[in-house]
């Protein structure tokens, strides 16, 4: 009975009420669309979730995460890209992103209760949340790069230049991805977390930069879910 709770735990969804949209107000005047899934038993925390390049707040990595979190006592506030909702692309410095998130991150900070906020992001959404915690880092407690692209198809050599900021950021950080990512080889994951300044944690679980495996949905799931338990479970500590 105790193995099978254990083996359990990372797929239970969260104990609440509905996850309800949101308008988040930004400097510019756009709003944003987001999600908060709001716990029974709030812990003080909240995730803000910042998406991938193409990877809405609805799909699977995102989702799973922000329920988990959930689960676990955190406000997790998931928000679309305003160039994605607009279908344009991002800012090329990732500026508006940046802009974005901090918009999201001064909404959490407002819901009640909140009084310590963790910033996750997977690919696209990593890096804005790696700028954004590089130039701004005493109001946060800690960043989750999900998905983190480190270099370039094929080439974990060769690591890109925003990637190699986070060796000097201030934060407890995780960077979490798939054995079988093309932009993020544990290889070059763990070189990076080597020269950081404050050592990473490092999850490494099945899949590509989706976290797929082949066309086989059910080991995705499994994949995603770890994903989410291993996110939870640094995102707690962090409290």
């Amino acid at each position: 009975m105790r193995r099978a709770l254990l083996v359990l735990l990372p797929l239970l969804p969260c104990l609440a009420a509905e996850p309800r949209e949101v308008e988040i107000p930004t400097p510019r005047g756009v709003k944003l669309k987001g999600t908060v899934d709001m716990p029974a038993k709030p812990n003080g925390g909240a995730v803000v979730i910042a998406a991938g390049k193409g990877y809405h707040g609805g799909l699977p990595l995102l989702r799973t995460c922000a329920e988990r979190l959930c689960s676990e006592g955190f406000v997790a506030v998931r928000f679309e890209w305003a160039y994605f909702t607009a279908k344009k692309e991002p800012a090329p410095d990732l500026s508006t992103e940046i802009e974005d998130l901090e918009a999201a991150i001064a909404y959490a900070k407002g819901l009640e209760g909140v009084k310590k906020v963790i910033v996750a992001g997977k690919s696209l959404g990593s890096v804005a949340a790696l700028l954004r915690a590089a130039a701004k880092p005493d109001d946060l407690a800690g960043v989750a790069l999900l998905t983190f692209p480190v270099h370039a198809p094929g080439e974990p050599g060769k690591v890109f230049p925003e990637a190699e900021r986070v060796a000097k950021l201030k934060l407890p950080i995780l960077i979490l991805c798939g054995d079988r990512d093309d932009l993020c080889a544990p290889a070059a994951i763990y070189g990076l977390a080597a020269s950081c300044e404050t050592p990473p944690a490092v999850a490494i679980v099945p899949g590509d930069h989706s976290l797929k495996e082949g066309e086989d949905d059910a080991k995705r799931e499994e994949n995603v879910a770890l994903a989410a338990h291993a996110l939870a479970v640094w995102a707690k500590r962090r409290l």
